[in-house]
């Protein structure tokens, strides 16, 4: 995630640990934060920061949250998280929601979108661990 950051040397970047414990998961859940936190650099507030946190929600679950300050995720793309299926008429604006949202499915995780009352996005990312297999 760090290198994805690097892209955007203007803007802020965290990520914060809340669990000191560590955690295996599928190698393409990586690709799919990563598309995420793409997506808040260029979506979000324009050098605006971007927060990860790591949580261990329980022994066998790891949740990502990903949040930036822009104007927060237009109803379209809302429509992926609640898991539309991509049509002419019924699509979102570009394939990298999609294509996140479909890489934590396989995993049997979860996207969700965090409602908050500031502005900006949280998308939470909740996947199993793994037993250390990739």
């Amino acid at each position: 995630l760090r290198e994805e950051a690097a892209r955007f040397p203007d803007a802020e970047f965290e990520v914060v640990c809340d669990s000191g414990e560590d955690a295996s998961v599928l190698d393409i859940v990586e690709v799919a934060l990563v598309e995420l936190v793409e997506n808040a650099f260029v979506h979000g507030d324009e050098n605006g920061p971007v927060r990860v946190t790591v949580e261990r929600p329980s022994p066998s679950h790891v949740a990502f949250s990903i949040r930036d300050e822009g104007p927060g995720l237009p109803e379209m793309e809302q429509r992926v998280l609640d898991g539309a299926v991509e049509e002419p008429l019924n699509h979102s604006q570009g394939f990298g929601l999609w294509m996140a949202y479909w890489l934590v499915q396989i995993t049997g995780g979860s996207i969700t979108q965090k409602e908050d009352e500031r502005p900006g996005t949280t998308l939470r990312v909740h996947v199993p661990v793994t037993d250390g297999g990739n």
